[in-house]
């Protein structure tokens, strides 16, 4: 049985000014898999994510999202596109006065109506959910510290925490790790599959370097200058061909040859999302 495709793109261009910034010919991914796309800065990887999300418009082409064609006009579509495409950035974006746990409740914001979200009213659904997010990244005792008293760790671990409060079926993470120095960057990377694996959620995610992503993705992505010049598995990416992806990126790279993938471990969720059940149950 053929899986169900959630991102669809077909002769896609994002432009400008006068200048293309992205041009994608063709670009099918299915649910639950893990993407990885790399590439030098200004390559194209944020605008591809920011095109999924919603945020930036394609000039041409067609870019379908879990049904939904692009461009969204009724505004109560492109609410709910956001809610089931959770986004982790770079620099965590995190409101630093704010304290773990009301930050990750801004993920649940798309389900309240504003008064609600105003005063702070929360259902005891959200409060299961927001409680849930929190516990899977292992930050139960520190639901109460602000924000910008983390370590640049731990504050990864509570924007994946938020983006997981939306009940999200895809996850888009834009540079994840390159802010943490490389033991900590290894704990989010595990953290982040593992919760994506548990849920069968498609992750996208963009990284700098090739050996990484041949360690957590199924699949590669190489984008230079806005187009994909590579698209494999990542067991197809030998290291001769990490070569050549740096020689067209531009980039000098030493390929050790650990690069390994990541095992397929699963969480345990005491509650259910989106009305599917349990892994394992």
């Amino acid at each position: 049985m053929s899986k169900e495709m959630v991102i669809q793109i077909e002769n896609a261009r994002v432009e400008m000014g006068s200048r293309t910034i992205l041009s994608v010919d063709h670009l099918e991914i299915s649910r639950g898999e893990r993407v990885a796309v790399i590439g030098n800065s200004g390559s194209g990887k944020t605008t591809l994510m920011r095109m999924l999300k919603g945020y930036v418009p394609c000039l041409e082409g067609k870019v379908v999202v879990m049904g939904d064609v692009f461009p969204i006009r009724d505004p109560q579509k492109m609410k709910n596109h956001h809610r089931h495409i959770g986004m982790i950035h770079q620099h965590f974006d995190l409101i630093g006065r704010e304290t773990v746990w009301q930050n990750v409740y801004h993920g649940r914001l798309g389900y309240v109506s504003l008064l609600k979200s105003v005063f702070g009213v929360c259902s005891e659904r959200d409060l299961q959910i927001c409680a849930q997010a929190i516990h899977e990244v292992h930050l139960e005792g520190k639901q109460r510290r602000f924000a910008r008293t983390l370590s640049g760790g731990e504050q990864q671990r509570v924007a994946i925490a938020r983006a997981l409060a939306q009940e999200p079926t895809i996850l888009l993470a834009d540079e994840p790790v390159s802010s943490l120095d490389p033991a900590l960057a290894e704990d989010i990377m595990d953290l982040l599959v593992s919760v994506c694996d548990a849920y069968d959620l498609t992750l996208m995610m963009s990284l700098h370097l090739p050996e990484l992503a041949r360690r957590y993705a199924d699949r590669i992505l190489a984008l230079k200058n806005g187009e994909i010049m590579w698209d494999g598995s990542s067991d197809s990416l030998s290291n001769d061909r990490i070569c050549e992806i740096y020689e067209f990126m531009g980039t000098n790279g030493v390929v050790n040859g650990n690069g390994t993938r990541a095992s397929r471990s699963a969480f345990t969720w005491p509650y259910g999302w989106q009305g599917q059940p349990l892994p394992g149950g």
